[in-house]
């Protein structure tokens, strides 16, 4: 069994919640919360779940369950809190008890937003806690990523003064990491070069140097 399948029957084990695709024509494009009944069948590669506001009677007492291929269940996809969406982003609104995929066409006022839908040639307007950005689960990972929070000003600071640091840390090893047996063995003598003064070259692991006078010639130094 490869790696991926492992990871996979792992992430859809009995008890997860997760959403499902559908392939029927009038549902493509929206997603349904379920939970796993049964994980997932090596023979038939599918999953046995039960859906949580998709019915199997007119009552709307039982709930829906059914086996689905692999590739139409997903982990719950990450959101953002409080955010706030832009013209032409694709979103995943949540309607008629599912979240269905759209485009935002207009930024309304007291934070709502008109989505149109591809699938059913439709415009409706939304509130922004019924949105979250639309994402791709691709071979484990969430496309786009879920977007970090910008840091407050004190991580900054502490950030900058870690990067200080660590700067200041690669230049002493730089200099620690110098190559005695090139210092001494690139020390150009004036005899040989008629033309040009003694050079000394002062080599660093790994470093290119250049003749300042004369021929230019590039050495690179490895520390054994």
């Amino acid at each position: 069994m490869a790696v991926d399948d492992y990871a996979e029957e792992d992430l859809f084990k009995k008890g997860a919640i997760v959403e499902v695709s559908s392939e029927d024509s009038g549902l493509r494009g929206s997603w349904y919360t379920a939970t796993i009944l049964r994980s997932i069948s090596r023979k038939s590669n599918k999953i046995f779940i039960e859906y949580h506001n998709l019915t199997a009677d007119d009552e709307g007492k039982k709930p829906l369950r059914e086996f689905v291929k692999c590739v139409l269940v997903r982990p719950i996809p990450p959101r953002e809190s409080n955010r706030k969406f832009q013209l032409s982003e694709e979103v995943d609104a949540y309607h008629n008890d599912g979240w269905w995929e759209g485009v935002v066409t207009e930024v309304l006022a007291d934070s709502r937003y008109a989505v149109f839908f591809r699938c059913s040639r439709e415009q409706i307007d939304f509130g922004e806690s019924e949105l979250r950005l639309h994402r791709e689960w691709v071979h484990g990972d969430w496309v786009p990523p879920l977007e970090q929070p910008p840091a407050k000003n004190g991580a900054r600071a502490d950030q900058r003064k870690m990067n200080g640091k660590e700067k200041d840390q690669r230049r002493s090893n730089g200099r620690a990491g110098a190559c005695p047996q090139y210092l001494d063995a690139h020390v150009t003598d004036a005899e040989d070069h008629a033309h040009a003064p003694s050079v000394v070259l002062l080599l660093l692991c790994p470093v290119k140097c250049i003749h300042r006078r004369g021929r230019a010639e590039a050495w690179e130094g490895r520390c054994n």
